[in-house]
């Protein structure tokens, strides 16, 4: 017996070790975390049960015991009823790979409502779960597309207002729209409890219930210049499928978290702008003055005279570089690379300087180099970092907490048990304390007794040494205590 489980612990050690030297080892550590976790007796594998708590731990929710069963029929291969480290490093794959497949994730409810932080109005959770389900979040999704449409065919077909083609028809479907989306807001708000401090913190929510109550105002036509402008943000109702559609929802948090780091990498990129627009106003200001620049032509050694002034009547230099942010705005321009050489650059290449190219060329060159190339590619870079650390991140720490909840649980429980064989062995402490009490009293009564006894004993050795007693005092005659002393040592 003792060599079989030896056997099986060399086994496991073995795959545990070929997973560690795994190409993906840095992915493994939180389930293999878990799986030791769970293998408390070191025998390597996990049985059904095992698996499952492993799986709720793992994953934060309840796996359903038929797709458990299923996975151990698919990966145990030696039928033994239970899988080893790597069977379960596949199982957690697959999960992970497909986890709608196995698991759904469960729906929170909220405590309380505006009735009191313990009471909740009537089929409160009955509505939160209406509103979660999968056919209603799929039905609000198809109408918000369909809403956005609308608005696209209206803008396309009917771009002017005081002559509409189509009215009614607009008027009807907004009034459609209109009516889906406040039941949509109402069923969320129930699912909430009211409208409560919990419902108001979500960002989303507020942003549902602005757009909401806009629609209203302006089906309402109560709405008079220039609030009747607030009709335009019907357009953003499209965002609200970042709410309803989960991957969407993923990317517009991944875009929130990294905002620091970005915010970041702009203002590097900003300080760099700042200090290019001012040399680009103390370099190429003045180019163009007098409304003519002029460009000379080293092959045949003769010069060209050019109009400077622009469509707008400016002269080149003013017009691109007159102001800080005019050549602020002219520096942007080139980054974007919207016909900056033609008109911006090419001008000064050949107009600033006679046959020298020197100044302009490194001046452009450098900035498009630190901004478009180096400087734009860090912003996606910490972009893409947010993107792919957040949700194991974010995994990773949920685990952590469950796996520190568990054993704050365990040992817990484990005090408690400790506590009760305490007490328990108290409540014996106070039977035997009864019993040495009882014992107490028995010894009291004893040691009477034996001062009677040895009071006697003291009195008859008086007797033996010394001379006869007078009657008359109370005290017995030699021939009486003869007589007694005889009895007592029979």
């Amino acid at each position: 017996m003792a060599a079989a489980a030896g056997s099986s612990a060399a086994a496991h050690a073995v795959k545990r070790d070929s997973i560690n030297h795994a190409p993906h080892a840095n992915h493994t550590h939180s389930w293999q975390k878990v799986f030791d976790r769970f293998d408390a007796d070191g025998s390597g594998v996990l049985d059904c049960t095992e698996v499952q708590e492993a799986l709720r731990v793992l994953l934060g929710t309840d796996v359903p015991p038929e797709s458990i069963s299923l996975a151990m029929t698919k990966l145990d291969r030696d039928k033994s009823g239970s899988i080893d480290i790597e069977e379960f490093g596949i199982l957690v794959a697959e999960i992970r790979a497909c986890r709608k497949a196995f698991v759904e994730p469960p729906i929170e409810t909220h405590a309380g409502s505006i009735l009191g932080k313990n009471r909740k109005i009537p089929f409160q959770d009955k509505v939160l779960f209406w509103y979660n389900n999968k056919i209603v979040v799929t039905v609000v999704a198809c109408c918000i597309v369909g809403n956005f449409i609308i608005n696209i065919l209206e803008k396309q077909i009917d771009p002017d207002p005081n002559k509409p083609k189509y009215e009614s028809f607009w008027a009807a479907a907004d009034f459609v729209f209109n009516l889906i989306f406040i039941v949509e807001l109402a069923m969320n708000m129930w699912g909430y409890g009211g409208p409560t401090r919990r419902f108001w913190s979500s960002g989303w929510n507020v942003f549902d219930t602005i757009i909401v109550i806009v629609g209203v105002l302006t089906m309402a036509n109560v709405l008079g210049p220039p609030l009747d402008k607030l009709k335009l943000m019907r357009a953003f109702r499209v965002f609200r499928l970042f709410k309803r559609i989960e991957s969407l929802n993923k990317i517009i948090v991944a875009l929130l978290n990294s905002i620091p780091g970005v915010l970041n990498a702009f203002f590097v990129m900003f300080i760099f702008f700042c200090i290019y627009a001012i040399l680009a106003v103390e370099l190429f200001r003045e180019f163009g003055e007098g409304g003519v620049y002029y460009v000379h032509d080293s092959t045949t050694g003769t010069n060209v005279t050019i109009d400077a002034i622009s469509s707008r009547g400016y002269v080149h230099g003013i017009e691109y570089y007159g102001t800080f942010m005019r050549a602020l705005y002219t520096l942007f321009q080139v980054m974007t690379g919207e016909s900056w050489s033609e008109a911006v650059v090419r001008p000064l290449l050949f107009g600033l300087y006679e046959n020298s190219a020197w100044t302009v060329g490194f001046f452009f060159v450098s900035f498009i180099i630190l901004t478009q190339t180096v400087l734009i590619n860090v912003v996606i870079a910490v972009l893409l970092d947010k993107f792919s650390e957040a949700p194991d991140d974010a995994e990773n720490a949920a685990l952590e907490t469950r796996l520190a909840s568990l054993d704050h649980k365990e040992i817990s429980d484990d005090i408690s048990s400790k506590l009760d064989k305490l007490i328990g062995k108290m409540e014996k402490l106070d039977t035997i304390d009864q019993r040495v009490t009882d014992l107490a009293t028995k010894m009291a009564k004893f040691d009477k007794v034996s001062l009677s006894v040895a009071k006697l004993e003291n009195d008859v050795c008086h007797i033996r040494t010394g001379k006869a007693m007078n009657a008359v005092n109370g005290c017995i005659t030699t021939d009486k205590f003869d007589t007694t002393n005889k009895a007592l040592t029979l």
